[in-house]
């Protein structure tokens, strides 16, 4: 594996303050999918790590989840790495200890840590771009809601975009795109790729994140517009050959669905593809590490094989977690102005559960 660890490690992974306790240590975990993590002192010296194992023992000492210091329940041991060390020499660590996560350290001092997903999300980009590698910009922006401190599962999901689109376009065989938007673009996550692969092509981004649209437009140079929850009210100055829509439809009620294929249809110039993803079945595990309850993912799962769609509010206004057949979401493209070209099933492979992808043409 080429490169060294400073190349891949993510400097800002998640940690945990000596003053934090096991009640914050748990949460913090849930969030990050249960890998562990580090605990640091004020001087940046790294004092314990802490892993749901941890946790499980101290609720079993019967320690008061919000008043037991975490670092006092630390006990989990990872091997540390230098940012000089070789990726290859610590996939070989890694792979040989068994752990999903090494912490980097250089001078006594945190830098970050180097998980599995990290190694992987390098090789891709790498794999991927080429020379063209080198250049990715790796600024996050400060409300990146989808950064959840590594940057190689953020890249990984990046770049697999960019991977399913230049497929989807080889299979069609067609050229480059000369104009692209991106909606929803967020932070730019897949936009940092797509500029790299079609430097030629104008980019416009679209997203109801204004810090995102602003962070795409400036970091990016992208045609900035902002988004609304009713899309009747989105417009562009110039439409697009190419949209990209990647986890919008996800998150969209049944009766969404048509605004937003409608605002794909005025966006794009005639011949035009949009490319969006959805989700098809889920099971009720996966639903759980998304964020739901116990009783929305049954909802969601029960609607699912009742009517062939799914939906459930998951606590952010009109966006929630929507599961569809392909028949339905293909009944959906048949009442809109777009015409059906194929349809992907598990195109899009991110870190997170592969999504479908469908490809919908304006007609010329």
């Amino acid at each position: 594996m080429r490169g060294y660890v400073r190349d891949a490690v993510s400097v800002r992974s998640p940690r945990l303050t000596a003053d934090a306790s096991v009640g914050e240590a748990a949460r913090l975990l849930w969030r990050m999918g249960w890998i562990p993590v580090p605990v640091i002192d004020g001087d940046g010296s790294v004092m314990g790590v802490v892993s749901s194992n941890d946790i499980v023992r101290a609720v079993a000492q019967r320690r008061d989840p919000e008043n037991a210091p975490v670092a006092e329940a630390a006990a989990t041991e990872l091997p540390v790495l230098a940012p000089d060390d070789s990726l290859s020499d610590a996939a070989a660590t890694m792979e040989r200890t068994g752990q999903p996560l090494a912490l980097v350290v250089e001078d006594s001092r945190f830098i970050g840590a180097l998980t599995v997903t990290d190694l992987s999300g390098h090789e891709l980009v790498q794999s991927e771009l080429g020379s063209l590698a080198e250049h990715v910009v790796t600024e996050i922006a400060p409300n990146d809601i989808m950064y959840s401190g590594s940057w190689g599962a953020y890249a990984y999901a990046g770049v697999t975009a960019l991977q399913c689109i230049r497929e989807l376009l080889a299979k069609l065989d067609r050229p480059d795109p000369k104009s692209i938007l991106d909606l929803p673009c967020g932070h730019g996550r897949e936009l940092r790729f797509l500029k790299l692969a079609y430097p030629a092509a104008r980019v416009g981004v679209c997203d109801i994140d204004e810090d995102g649209v602003e962070f795409c437009a400036r970091v990016f140079g992208a045609d900035p517009t902002v988004s609304h929850e009713d899309p009747g009210k989105v417009s562009f100055d110039e439409p697009f050959e190419l949209a990209w829509s990647g986890s919008l439809f996800t998150h969209l009620s049944a009766d969404r669905w048509q605004g937003f294929l409608d605002l794909f249809a005025r966006a794009l110039e005639p011949g035009g593809l949009v490319l969006f993803t959805t989700n098809a079945f889920l099971p009720a595990s996966i639903l759980r590490n998304l964020g739901l309850g116990a009783a929305q993912a049954d909802q969601l799962l029960t609607d699912f094989k009742r009517s062939r769609f799914g939906y459930v509010d998951a606590g952010e206004g009109s966006w929630g977690l929507s599961l569809a057949r392909p028949r339905w979401v293909i009944e959906q493209v048949e009442r809109s102005p777009l015409d059906l070209v194929s349809y992907e099933q598990q195109a899009w492979k991110p870190p997170s559960p592969p999504q479908d992808v469908v490809v919908c043409q304006l007609p010329a």
